[in-house]
C-alpha cells in the first residue's frame, strides 16, 4: 500500500521515483504528511558536515532551472529570513506579496510550511499552484531529484522557482526555510532582504547564541541587496547583520531608525496603523492581521515596497 510515512523515511528520492504510479491526491497526501522541521533540521545537520551548499547550488541552479536562479527568475526578488517561531517572516512575506500584487505586478509567493494542503506553499497573485501542476513538476524534476538525492525542501524550492519562471512573474517573494546560509532558497540573488527578528530557536543547528544565529540568517544578504530589519541596533544580533551588509556592499535599513508608527485599531482580523517613513507625512494602513505585535512587520513590508517605488495608494 501507499504509505506516506514509509516514503518519508526513504526521503524525497522515493517520493519522486514513485510519483507516476499514483493519483494527484495521493501525491499531495504524501507531502502533507512530511514534517518540515525534522527534515530541514536533519539536512542542516548533514550540511554542516558535508558542504551541502555546492549540492544545493548545483541542484536548484544548473540542474533544475538550466542556469543560475537569479538569471532565470524575473525580478525584483525578495528573501525574508527570521527566527521560525513567533517572528513574523511569514507575515512580512504575505504583506509584501499583497502590496506588489495591488501595484499591478504579477507576484509569486513561496512560503512554508503549509497548514492543510501542499499547494499553499506556492502562489501567484494569491492563487495556489494547482494539484495537477504539482504533479507535472514532480515529473519534470524527477530525474534531477533522484540524481542529486535532493531533500523535500530543496525539491519544493526548485518547483516554486521553476513555476515562477514559467509563469513569468514580475516579482518573487521567497520565505527561507530555516536559517539562511545553508537554506535552499539562498541560491537567489535577492534585491530585497528582510530580517524581521532573531530569537533563540533551532540552536542545535543554527548556533547557541543570538550572534551565531544572526550570522546564519544574515548569510542571505547578497551584493547590492537592500536589507530591512527590525532587529534592535543595541542587541547582540544586530552586529552580524551590519557586518554582512558591509561585506556585501549592501544597503541597511532599520525599522526603528527610519519609521514611526502608532496603532489605531486592533480587532480580530484587522489592524489599523499610522505609519511615517523618515519623518514624512503619516499614512494610514489597514492590514488583515490580528494583534498589535504585527506593527513592526507591517512597517518592514511598507519600507520594502516604497524602496521599490510602489506608490502609497497601493499599500
Amino acid at each position: 500500500s501507499y504509505n506516506p510515512n514509509s516514503l518519508w523515511r526513504n526521503g524525497s528520492r522515493a517520493f519522486f521515483k514513485d510519483q507516476r504510479a499514483h493519483q494527484v491526491g495521493d501525491i499531495l497526501t504524501v507531502t502533507v504528511n512530511f514534517t518540515d522541521k525534522a527534515n530541514i533540521a536533519n539536512e542542516t545537520k548533514r550540511s554542516r558536515s558535508s558542504n551541502e551548499q555546492d549540492t544545493i547550488n548545483n541542484f536548484a541552479g544548473s540542474q533544475l532551472l538550466t542556469g543560475d536562479v537569479a538569471k532565470v527568475l524575473p525580478g525584483p526578488l525578495m528573501d525574508t529570513s527570521a527566527n521560525s517561531s513567533a517572528n513574523g517572516k511569514g507575515t512580512v512575506a504575505s504583506c509584501v506579496a499583497s502590496i506588489f500584487k495591488a501595484s499591478g505586478r504579477k507576484t509569486g509567493l513561496f512560503t512554508s510550511p503549509h497548514l492543510v494542503d501542499f499547494t499553499e506553499r506556492i502562489r501567484i497573485d494569491g492563487q495556489q499552484i494547482s494539484q495537477q501542476q504539482v504533479a507535472d513538476y514532480c515529473e519534470k524534476l524527477q530525474a534531477a531529484v533522484i540524481e542529486t538525492g535532493a531533500t523535500f525542501f530543496e525539491a519544493t524550492t526548485a518547483m516554486a522557482f521553476a513555476f515562477f519562471s514559467d509563469e513569468g512573474v514580475d516579482a518573487a517573494v521567497i520565505e527561507t526555510g530555516m536559517g539562511g546560509r545553508l537554506d535552499a532558497t539562498t541560491v537567489v540573488q535577492a534585491d530585497i532582504v528582510i530580517i524581521p527578528s532573531i530569537g533563540m530557536d533551532h540552536t542545535e543547528w543554527l548556533g547557541g547564541s543570538l550572534r551565531e544565529i544572526a550570522a546564519e540568517k544574515a548569510a542571505i544578504i547578497k551584493p547590492g541587496s537592500r536589507v530591512f530589519t527590525a532587529v534592535p541596533e543595541a542587541g547582540e544580533a544586530f552586529a552580524p547583520i551590519r557586518e554582512a551588509v558591509e561585506a556585501a556592499d549592501a544597503e541597511l535599513h532599520q525599522v526603528e531608525r527610519e519609521a514611526e508608527w502608532s496603532v489605531e485599531e486592533v480587532c480580530p482580523g484587522a489592524l489599523a496603523l499610522r505609519i511615517s517613513l523618515e519623518g514624512g507625512e503619516p499614512r494610514q494602513i489597514r492590514a488583515a492581521l490580528t494583534g498589535s505585535f504585527h506593527a513592526p512587520n507591517v512597517c518592514l513590508a511598507v519600507m520594502a515596497a516604497r524602496s521599490e517605488g510602489i506608490a502609497w495608494e497601493h499599500i
